[in-house]
């Protein structure tokens, strides 16, 4: 009997292409104050002010004034940048650590008015309690959260990461300008974005170059970017000076396959320029400890934009691009027709290079922007994306 013809095998049925279209009904314009999220989706609170943002801190309760000792504790206000890190041996999509910057008090739950502005003007004069706990609010916190069950996520509130970093608590400073400020500095404010490190460690930006609510602290201890390590394995928060001092809005950083890391930063005002600030060594991928000090020692440089479309990072290096003694300042050009007379500014050291870096950038040719906000790099390490917010004012 002659062989029988095999059946041939089935084409396989290819994969079906992934679709990234939009296939949810577009919510309509509201005025609602609260989220509204499509057909078919929902939310949960997960963190709220007032809230325990420590082990063992009674939350808010509806007609309660608070003391600072209490609100050190609770969850901040006005919710900004945040980032997310594993834990080692739990499944990051069922649980980790949740790091979260407070910029700004929610009044509403401190018992006390948002004296800010009347402050500022000399018509008002906040007592030591109004101080302790308008800063008690800001700064950021680190809490782990963890999916249950029933597919909503909460805090695990015995975690011994909980913990809270405030305008009122003491930050180590590192870097060129530690000599030139206290060795400890206290608080940190107006944390608005945010960004994180190759190896784990939390980057909070202060977005204000003062204090303004306690104007008795020294204006040049703010406007730094602060490293906390959130599994609290290596330094105190730092403020790390070497970065340079303005209202940083994020970090974001680029590595390459030898370990090399550059950051990126804007400065989210008018004028702001964008910058760069390498590491002088590569990091350690093996051993976190070792990149103790890393953000104290390396190079910050000010991006210069040219209009052929080519641009270059001029470096903020005391004695070099003009940043010396009696270096003139041309000030905030791009708002002004007929720019005034340029402020001189010594710089002597590097400390004065980074406790003035907006003075040091224009000084030495950094393009002037329309307010940098957040910055992202691309997954392959191709460009690096700035939103700029507006200039309103601008004329040139």
């Amino acid at each position: 009997m002659p062989t029988p013809t095999p059946s041939p095998s089935p084409t396989p049925t290819p994969a079906p292409e992934p679709s990234y279209a939009v296939n949810f009904t577009s919510v309509p314009a509201n005025m609602d104050d609260k989220v509204t999220v499509p057909t078919g989706y929902s939310t949960q609170v997960l963190l709220k002010a007032g809230d325990a943002g420590e082990t063992g801190a009674t939350p808010y309760a509806a007609g309660t004034a608070p003391t600072p000792a209490q609100a050190e504790k609770w969850v901040g206000g006005n919710h900004d940048g945040m980032e997310y890190f594993e834990l080692s041996g739990v499944d990051p999509n069922t649980g980790g650590l949740l790091a979260v910057n407070y910029e700004y008090p929610d009044f509403a739950i401190l018992g006390i008015n948002d004296y800010s502005d009347d402050y500022s003007d000399g018509t008002y004069t906040p007592t030591a309690t109004e101080k302790a706990l308008a800063l008690s609010a800001v700064g950021i916190g680190v809490v782990e959260i963890a999916k249950g069950s029933d597919g909503k996520w909460a805090v695990k509130a015995d975690s011994q990461y909980n913990k809270r970093y405030t305008g009122n608590s003491n930050y180590r400073v590192g870097g060129p300008a530690a000599g030139l400020l206290s060795g400890t500095i206290k608080g940190m404010l107006n944390n608005c974005a945010s960004g994180r490190t190759p190896w784990g460690t939390y980057l909070t930006c202060e977005e204000t170059s003062n204090n303004y609510w306690d104007l008795d602290q020294p204006a040049q201890n703010y406007g730094w970017v602060v490293e906390i390590d959130p599994y609290l394995e290596l330094a105190e928060p730092t403020k790390r000076t070497a970065m340079g001092r303005f209202s940083h809005e994020n970090v974001a950083f680029m590595t390459n396959s030898d370990r090399r890391v550059a950051f990126y930063m804007g400065d989210d005002s008018t004028p702001g320029c964008i910058y760069k600030f390498i590491p002088s060594r590569a990091y350690s991928a093996d051993n976190r400890a070792a990149n103790i000090d890393l953000l104290d020692y390396g190079t910050l440089y000010v991006a210069k934009f040219n209009g052929s479309g080519a641009g270059q990072w001029i470096e903020l290096t005391q004695g070099k691009n003009g940043l010396a003694a009696g270096a003139q300042d041309p000030g905030n050009v791009s708002q002004t027709a007929t720019p005034g007379a340029p402020t001189t500014v010594d710089f002597n050291s590097q400390a004065d290079v980074l406790i003035n870096t907006k003075a040091a950038a224009r000084v030495a040719g950094g393009t002037i922007m329309d307010r940098p906000e957040w910055i992202t790099v691309a997954p392959d390490n191709s460009s690096v994306y700035v939103t700029l917010t507006n200039n309103s004012s601008r004329v040139t």
